[in-house]
């Protein structure tokens, strides 16, 4: 997640022919991304999306200003994206949620309902027998809470994802066996932790102290023998277990292992990427997937801000292609290498 979302989100003009207007349009749009923190947005929409499977954003206008939400069902949210069976856009989507009721601390479920027009907030009422009887018949009885109201976009406010699986899905077997292994460690540990106390022969006599602590053991037989079970030492085989299981979890999720450097050591650029080289590909693959819902975010963001600026035709006939380009772990030294010397061959200006 760290290296999908380590840069911000490259914006550039999309237009054929590029006028001095559309550079300054999309300088205003930069900093009304940077201004509503579309950024930490994309961050919140990405990683509950790789905990719980599907995220959305939704957009809103609040006094003539562009606002943003994440629904997750970690945040106690389940959705309802249904889509147009010829086009595949996204043609209604519900959000389905609870909330705690303060006079009676009773807690009520709540339906939003958005289309292209209109957003409407249902409420399942609980109250009265003719309720309780439909609820216990599985017919639940649904009110409307909200009156549809305009939600002033021109289409539905929602940009959906729907990841399927937890970014960890392919290490799921391996950190269920790195669990089982530590409840073994854990059980053996336990088990032998202290020592078992054992005396062979023929008579034997424990002599106690005045609390019943033992403090001597006696015997008139010549092979009578007295000790300690040891146990048997199984810390190298956990060891290796774990550390293959280790592996395993970060290789099956494509999150490289932080190196260890020794003191003082600056790695070239291309050694650092050929390190972190599973995180850069997964994270790849990762940008591609969500540039459909990057899409719909800069899309939706362009129309709202356009209104809070008073821009709106401006950035109506605006070109924006977003893209996201993983963190590529590089050498600072080497950075600022190249850079003095672009400046020396004049490749690159002083004032950039």
């Amino acid at each position: 997640l760290v290296t999908l979302v380590g840069n911000n989100v490259d914006l550039k003009l999309a237009n054929s022919k590029r006028t001095k207007k559309d550079q300054e349009m999309l300088n205003l749009f930069r900093e009304g991304w940077d201004m509503h923190n579309v950024e930490t947005c994309l961050y919140q929409a990405f990683k509950a999306d790789g905990k719980t499977g599907d995220c959305a954003v939704c957009f809103y206008m609040d006094k003539g200003n562009i606002g943003w939400r994440v629904f997750s069902y970690e945040n106690g949210d389940v959705l309802y994206p249904h889509y147009d069976p010829v086009t595949g856009k996204l043609a209604v989507f519900g959000r389905w949620y609870k909330i705690k009721d303060g006079e009676d601390n009773d807690i009520t479920e709540y339906l939003d309902v958005y289309d292209d027009i209109y957003y409407t907030r249902y409420k399942k009422d609980k109250k009265g027998a003719v309720n309780k009887v439909k609820n216990a018949l599985g017919f639940e009885d649904w009110k409307i809470d909200v009156q549809p109201r305009p939600h002033n976009f021109p289409r539905i406010p929602i940009a959906y994802d729907r990841y399927g699986e937890p970014f960890w899905a392919k290490s799921q077997d391996s950190i269920d066996l790195y669990e089982l292994t530590i409840s073994q460690l854990a059980e053996n540990n336990q088990a032998y932790a202290l020592r078992i106390l054992y005396a062979m022969g023929g008579e034997i006599e424990l002599k106690t102290n005045l609390d019943g602590t033992p403090s001597m053991i006696n015997s008139a037989e010549p092979n009578a023998k007295v000790g300690f079970l040891e146990p048997a030492d199984s810390s190298k085989s956990f060891e290796l277990q774990l550390s293959i299981l280790e592996k395993a979890i970060m290789k099956n999720s494509f999150a490289s292992e932080t190196p260890e450097l020794k003191s003082g050591s600056d790695l070239s650029s291309p050694t650092i990427r050929m390190m972190m080289m599973d995180s850069y590909q997964k994270a790849q693959d990762d940008a591609l997937h969500f540039q459909p819902f990057l899409d719909d975010v800069v899309e939706l963001f362009k129309y709202g801000y356009g209104i809070e600026s008073e821009r709106a035709s401006d950035f109506n006939t605006l070109k924006i292609k977003a893209e996201i380009f993983p963190y590529v772990f590089m050498s600072e030294t080497e950075v600022v290498s190249n850079i003095v010397q672009s400046v020396a061959i004049n490749a690159l200006s002083r004032r950039s």
